[in-house]
């Protein structure tokens, strides 16, 4: 049933997206001779690299739950998923800010403007950092009545603990969460983020 219904929902947004660039760009044709051998080689190992990273991600941000359950027992899995659960939504607010460094980066770098990429770097940073203390400020100072509120008193005790550890985790590395992204667009680094 739901499964059916998301496969649905995801083909149906794939054939909305198809029309609208196909009514956008006009006919598309693809033929070999429009190809750059060497352009396509690196697009193929960007993007390779590009999969196994996401891939790597996804296999660290979904596993966590088996290895709290394997090494605490499955009674623990919920309370780390609630305090887990509250930082992603942390992480996805800032992504509206690492989103735009890697083509901004790479604008700059291709520019020549390296002074000009060097304030971008601090702003982010100081940006990163004034949104996460701002998060984990909300998350430590109210992080047990969200907790109440949101699934019940009985899991705030042990998941509040939990939370702030993970809290603190997401504070310190959302600071530098733009810097891959720069290197990566200023040729300095691999693309792994």
């Amino acid at each position: 049933g739901m499964a059916a219904a998301v496969l649905f929902v995801a083909i149906l947004d794939q054939v909305a997206n198809l029309s609208v660039t196909l009514r956008m760009l006009g006919p598309v044709s693809f033929s070999a001779d429009l190809f750059d051998r060497e352009m396509l080689g690196k697009l193929v190992r960007f993007s390779s690299l590009n999969v196994l990273t996401n891939a790597a991600g996804r296999a660290s941000k979904f596993s966590s739950t088996i290895i709290i359950g394997a090494t605490l027992g499955p009674a623990a899995v919920p309370f780390y998923a609630i305090a887990d659960a509250l930082t992603q939504k942390a992480w996805s607010l800032t992504k509206g800010v690492t989103s735009v460094m890697m083509p901004l980066s790479g604008r700059l770098h291709a520019q020549g403007r390296h002074d000009d990429l060097a304030i971008v770097l601090v702003q982010t940073a100081r940006v990163l950092l004034a949104m996460s203390l701002g998060i984990a400020v909300v998350f430590v100072v109210m992080g047990r009545s969200l907790i109440e509120l949101w699934i019940g008193p009985e899991f705030s005790v042990e998941t509040y603990p939990l939370l702030c550890v993970l809290t603190a985790a997401f504070a310190v590395t959302m600071v530098s969460g733009g810097i891959p992204s720069m290197l990566c667009a200023a040729g300095l680094s691999s693309c792994s983020r």
